[in-house]
């Protein structure tokens, strides 16, 4: 990437300061800008009048959270957009990886033994795309999703968002318990929460939440704390710069660039496990404790006090996978934390994931994930 365009740029950011996402995007877009020096930048807010009132100005470029009328303002002015939103517009994006984060949350449910699954969220793209990867993921597992989506437009008045609690809760009443709710986001999860308290549904034991975008302001205040599938904002905002920057120089972007989620965030909302079985549930939450020691099978047969013909046989038949599978992959979720957060050197992510061998964790990272330890640690970092 060559830096340092000989004159200074304005570049235009459409995101709010006041969400989480907003304030992590203008992170990402100034990061850059701080290193290539020659960017001017304006946080604005993402509405049609803002942009109206862009029209004399000239920006060398936006980017922003665009609906497609914005799009087409900017379009019509010939001013360059980097889209952001994750919903279709005529410009290029920059987006979270929304089938992803349906995937993801779905996988940290299904993990905790749930069976029976539902999502809440709203009849546009951005949330069909995440119900579609939380859909898919539990389909292929054996199980049925419950779908309840609610316009954006509906909670514009108190009686419209009286009539929606009402709406949810019936839902959620209604629902088989044990049930695992991923929420479109979390504005909405704090909804459903709140929903769980009217009907006197238990959260998590019969009802475990998980939101996207891990919002601080809404994940804190709600009750329980809300668990969610954090996704690297900071990445999504960096990398719309880089493109803008490469754009301005004469490269036309890609039309989509899609940034992977992180992890999901347990907080107490999702944090149970969801199995009749004690045997099976004993054996899950030994794993979890452990995750950091090379534990084994004969580990968790000393632990549950059965035969290892019978507890093969009960994960099998709950979660559809096998004992070492299960210690394998909590094993790897967690080096994914270690490597993401730290900068610890490989060996030592590899000790205090449970692996005695740092080659053999190398060569189970890269079949699980599709990357070395390394890669990985790359692809999550913001640059």
């Amino acid at each position: 990437m060559a830096l340092g365009m000989a004159a200074n740029k304005h570049i235009v950011i459409m995101a709010s300061p006041t969400s989480g996402h907003g304030r992590d995007l203008i992170r990402g877009v100034s990061r850059f800008a701080k290193a290539i020096g020659d960017w001017h930048l304006l946080p604005v807010k993402a509405d049609l009048d803002t942009v109206h009132n862009l029209k004399g100005w000239r920006p060398d470029g936006v980017i922003g959270l665009a609906s497609p009328e914005i799009a087409a303002v900017f379009k019509k002015m010939k001013t360059r957009l980097i889209n952001v939103s994750g919903v279709a517009a005529d410009a290029p994006q920059v987006c979270t990886d929304s089938y992803a984060i349906g995937t993801l949350a779905a996988e940290a449910l299904l993990e905790r033994g749930f069976r029976t699954f539902a999502f809440y969220g709203t009849p546009n793209d951005l949330s069909r795309q995440r119900l579609a990867g939380f859909k898919e993921t539990v389909n292929k597992h054996g199980f049925a999703v419950e779908v309840h989506l609610v316009p954006l437009n509906r909670s514009k008045t108190n009686w419209d968002w009286e009539n929606i609690q009402q709406e949810l809760t019936a839902w959620i009443r209604n629902l088989p318990k044990p049930v695992g709710v991923m929420s479109f986001n979390d504005e909405r999860g704090s909804r459903l929460l709140q929903a769980c308290s009217r009907c006197g549904v238990r959260v998590p034991q019969e009802v475990a939440v998980i939101g996207v975008d891990n919002d601080e302001i809404y994940c804190s205040i709600t009750t329980p704390p809300l668990a969610s599938v954090r996704c690297n904002f900071q990445k999504v905002g960096f990398t719309a710069a880089r493109l803008m920057h490469e754009w301005i120089g004469g490269n036309t972007p890609p039309n989509v660039t899609l940034i992977p989620p992180v992890s999901v965030v347990v907080r107490e909302s999702c944090d149970t496990i969801a199995i009749d079985d004690p045997s099976v549930a004993a054996a899950l939450n030994f794993i979890r404790r452990s995750a950091h020691q090379p534990i084994t099978v004969e580990d968790l047969l000393e632990e549950v006090a059965t035969s290892r013909r019978t507890l093969e046989r009960q994960f099998a038949r709950i979660l559809g996978t096998s004992p070492r599978a299960v210690i394998r992959r909590v094993q790897l979720d967690r080096a994914k934390v270690i490597l993401r957060d730290t900068h610890l050197k490989v060996s030592i992510v590899a000790e205090r994931s449970g692996f005695l061998d740092a080659k053999v964790f190398a060569a189970a990272f890269k079949k699980e994930v599709g990357q070395s330890p390394s890669e990985y640690r790359k692809s999550q970092r913001l640059v």
